[in-house]
């Protein structure tokens, strides 16, 4: 159908057409519509419509009806099927379409997938195109396929401005290790890079030669700012801490063999971003920490799956305090899965201890800390509560988590009123979890109340974890009064799954977490009380 002629005092503007057509990139049919609306339009609301394509079906689909066949298979897929071979000119309106697409995700999850292209089309495109790119425009590329005789048709899809990937592959195929070179051969301008590992069944060896190939290429990509790795050597984590322009910096199941020692100063100049996830032991996280003295850290995160003793998150912090900038870095998010089953709460020797958290008191500046050990925190002064707030006054989210800890007793010396040099200090304060117990509150003056005037009014969240609790309304008045603006209370059994049925079932557990949810909706009853009072007294 002819599209309707361009109304004659329709002002011709690019940028404003596109501005339009940008306010609808998420309404596919008024896209589709707009499009049909005149040749004016047709341009801007394609590129919009194609802008983002997650669907390679629909857009083979694109190829003349008399060389396509559905067929659906004994496993219930259904798949697009060439019936003959292709020409240049059969493929011009899927063309067409297809040089407007910026962003490209591909998937196959084999019988997963209830619709796929068969790869007869991919063998007839290759022919068709010559050489030439199905994307030629594409910027941003999600690449995960388990059919093993589809991947070599990747690189149909890499145009010359590609500038993000994201290849998730099998490190035990040889044919999707195999890209890994040519992406880095073939595309030296890439500036964002993920590569990630998709096999439940491969083993460690395979993921261990896997890593060993990508490390010997990664850091080749001299213009990269983001990386995302499942694991690399020590000598490619040496030669990527020299590139230029690297601002963010992944790794999974990092783990290294014989490290050798550093004296490395100038290492990740511009990076901001760092994860570790499933580090093997602390002294993996410790091997990369100590590279980054020249770094502008300003998120970091760190998880790992043994910490051999409670020691060994001081000895971290401890390295991060010497090697991280004190005025850059604002977010710390670190968990451990170690001694779950094994530490009761009763063996605080072998809990964390503030002495092995206060070498991060240097970083004054820091906005978010959430940590999650399983071992647990044992706070044992209330001065160390006053401490952490007077340097930590920026603070937003403060979170140490120690839920898994419960095995009874409390986990705590602190007392609910401790907390009331972080209500004074810490203005920003939103969230807040610290092991502390509710269990009594002393009786009170009311010409002589500690909080008086004093209340953390952004705070709208407190976890709990395994704190006791004795008197529910008593604590939501002493709550309301000093966080007027909670609004969630959560306790162990919030985190809990089906794997802790133990803890779910305990009755200890079961009894503290029905105070602290009563607790949670008088302390919403208290505020609106409060809140009228405060209106009652301004008014008269």
């Amino acid at each position: 159908m002819a599209l309707p002629p361009s109304p004659a005092n329709l002002p011709h503007i690019p940028e404003i057409l596109r501005i339009i057509c940008e306010h609808l990139i998420s309404e596919k049919k008024s896209l589709a519509a707009l499009a049909r609306t005149c040749r004016i339009f047709e341009g801007p609301a394609l590129d919009m419509l194609w802008f983002s394509l997650d669907d390679f079906y629909q857009l083979a689909k694109c190829l003349p009806s008399n060389v396509l066949r559905e067929e659906t298979k004994d496993d219930k897929i259904t798949y697009l099927v060439l019936k003959h071979y292709l020409l240049l000119s059969d493929c011009s309106r899927l063309l067409h379409y297809a040089k407007r697409v910026r962003h490209f995700t591909f998937v196959n999850l084999g019988r997963m997938s209830p619709k796929q292209v068969h790869i007869t089309v991919f063998q007839g495109l290759q022919v068709a195109l010559q050489g030439n790119k199905l994307l030629p425009n594409v910027r941003h590329l999600t690449w995960r396929c388990k059919n093993l005789n589809i991947s070599p048709y990747l690189h149909m899809f890499l145009g010359p401005y590609l500038s993000k990937i994201q290849y998730t592959f099998s490190p035990r195929s040889p044919v999707q290790l195999s890209l890994v070179p040519a992406l880095c051969e073939q595309y030296h301008s890439l500036k964002a890079v993920e590569f990630l590992f998709d096999d439940d069944n491969a083993s460690t060896k395979s993921k261990s030669q896997a890593a060993e190939l990508i490390s010997m290429f990664i850091y080749k990509w001299n213009s990269l700012e983001y990386l995302t790795v499942p694991n690399a050597t020590y000598s490619a984590l040496l030669k990527l801490s020299q590139l230029p322009h690297l601002k963010s910096l992944i790794i999974n199941q990092c783990k290294f063999d014989n490290v050798p020692p550093t004296t490395s100063k100038d290492g990740f100049p511009f990076l901001a971003y760092l994860e570790l996830q499933q580090c093997h032991a602390a002294s993996d996280c410790i091997a990369v920490v100590t590279l980054m003295d020249c770094s502008p850290l300003h998120d970091m995160r760190i998880a790992i799956i043994e910490v051999e003793t409670s020691s060994s998150w001081e000895k971290i912090f401890l390295s991060i305090n010497q090697h991280c900038c004190h005025d850059t870095l604002q977010n710390i998010h670190c968990w451990d899965g170690s001694g779950q089953d094994m530490i009761p709460s009763s063996a605080r020797t072998d809990m964390i201890k503030y002495e092995d958290i206060r070498p991060l008191l240097v970083f004054q500046n820091i906005r978010i800390i959430n940590a999650g050990f399983c071992r647990g925190l044992y706070l044992s002064n209330p001065s160390s509560i006053k401490e952490m707030a007077t340097c930590w006054k920026s603070i937003e989210i403060l979170i140490f988590e120690h839920s898994r800890s419960f095995r009874g007793g409390k986990s705590s010396d602190i007392s609910l009123l401790d907390l009331l040099p972080i209500v004074e200090h810490c203005s920003e304060l939103q969230m807040l979890g610290l092991p502390f117990h509710a269990n009594s509150l002393p009786k009170l003056d009311k010409n002589n109340i500690p909080w008086d005037n004093v209340c953390a009014t952004n705070l709208t969240r407190l976890f709990v974890g395994n704190s006791p609790i004795i008197n529910p309304a008593l604590v939501a008045a002493t709550l309301s009064a000093i966080f007027p603006s909670l609004e969630d209370i959560s306790t162990i059994l919030d985190d809990l799954n089906d794997s802790d049925g133990e803890l779910v079932q305990n009755p200890i557990v079961q009894t503290m977490h029905k105070a602290w949810k009563q607790t949670e909706e008088l302390v919403k009853m208290f505020s609106i009380v409060r809140t009228q009072e405060r209106s009652y007294t301004r008014s008269h």
